[in-house]
């Protein structure tokens, strides 16, 4: 039975330590941008409207800086909108007040988009669903749709496809080091 040397693994054991360190420190960087989709409805409203309009957003929020896009569709609305914010902090049974607005074109179907910065408490609310977009219209000034800023499965991080290839390559290039040295 051979001996098991520490001093033989040393080019294997600085391998896997590389590597780890590599992987989260692409893991780190993919994480800072978060993709929410969610379901625009009167029925989220609080108290629930009667509207029959609907409606799908987009939401990328950036948790290292704050960032915020919003990018949103809807139809059906009883009147034309006439404004739209996000809203927070709130639970999806309470109102809270404007974080920020929101442009939307000023019919009963259309597009909301906007830009915004959150602060550090506001950046964890929206991560934990406390925020969400309300759409207003003339015959429902207080809100006729609204949606849940909500994380959805495509918010979990994951590595590019040059990261991936890279850590291919690195891994082909230390085995080959490590079989070369082994052979010597």
């Amino acid at each position: 039975m051979k001996n098991f040397h520490l001093k033989s693994q040393k080019p294997l054991v600085n391998f896997i330590i590389a590597f780890l360190a590599i992987l989260c420190a692409g893991v780190q960087a993919q994480a800072a941008s978060i993709t929410m989709n969610f379901p625009l409805s009167a029925s989220q409203e609080v108290p629930p409207g009667a509207s029959s309009g609907t409606g799908s957003c987009l939401v990328v929020l950036n948790d290292s800086s704050g960032a915020v896009s919003v990018d949103c569709v809807f139809s059906g609305l009883t009147s034309a909108a006439v404004a739209a914010h996000i809203h927070g902090l709130a639970a999806s049974d309470m109102n809270a007040g404007v974080i920020f607005g929101l442009t939307a074109t000023a019919a009963t179907s259309g597009s909301i988009t906007g830009n915004g910065v959150l602060d550090a408490g506001q950046i964890t609310g929206m991560m934990d669903g406390l925020t969400y977009v309300n759409l207003h219209s003339s015959q429902n000034p207080g809100g006729e749709l609204r949606g849940q800023v909500t994380d959805s499965a495509s918010s979990i991080p994951s590595l590019s496809v040059s990261f991936k290839t890279a850590m291919v390559v690195l891994l082909l290039f230390v085995g080959a080091i490590t079989l070369r040295r082994r052979s010597i």
